[in-house]
């Protein structure tokens, strides 16, 4: 059985580390797709880019360095890195690296109750940038930005940027 386990994890925001203190959901990855007829069955094909990303960061307090980012664009663009250390089922032990940008375009609302002192905040970044590394080897980096979406080694937008002239 080929099981892999992240055994810790560390998240910083803006270079601020945030070790033990927030649970981080990284972001889905989906193509816009629509459904093509193929005859007797239809089928998905790629229909442009990508769907949004987003990433989701939960805090058992208020993170004022965090906050005070909401709403913050352009050259601000907030960065988020998340590190881990996944077991491979021999027993070794490798890093995982997700460095992302974004917008920081949600707060959850506080539910305070007399009686109930936890504190959950919830922060939600619209991500323009992701990059994946796993045992040191690149396997996905989106730029939205810049149009690069490389996947496994291979950019996957090099022709439509060439087309464009970008």
């Amino acid at each position: 059985m080929n099981i892999e386990k992240l055994v810790g994890f560390s998240v910083s925001v803006d270079g601020r580390g945030y070790v033990g203190e927030a649970d981080i959901t990284l972001p889905a990855l989906s193509l816009k797709t629509e459904t093509a007829p193929g005859g007797a069955a239809d089928f998905k094909i790629q229909a442009g880019g990508m769907d949004e990303m987003d990433a989701a960061l939960m805090f058992e307090s208020y993170p004022l360095d965090v906050l005070k980012q909401f709403g913050a664009e352009g050259d601000t663009m907030t960065p988020l890195t998340a590190r881990g250390s996944i077991r491979r089922p021999n027993g070794d032990e490798v890093p995982v690296l997700v460095q992302m940008r974004g917008l920081i375009y949600q707060l959850s609302g506080q539910e305070w109750k007399r009686g109930e002192g936890a504190i959950n905040n919830e922060v939600t970044v619209s991500l323009r940038y992701y990059r994946l590394e796993v045992a040191g080897e690149e396997l996905v980096e989106i730029d939205a930005v810049n149009h690069v979406r490389r996947v496994g080694g291979v950019d996957q937008l090099e022709t439509y940027r060439s087309n464009i002239g970008v």
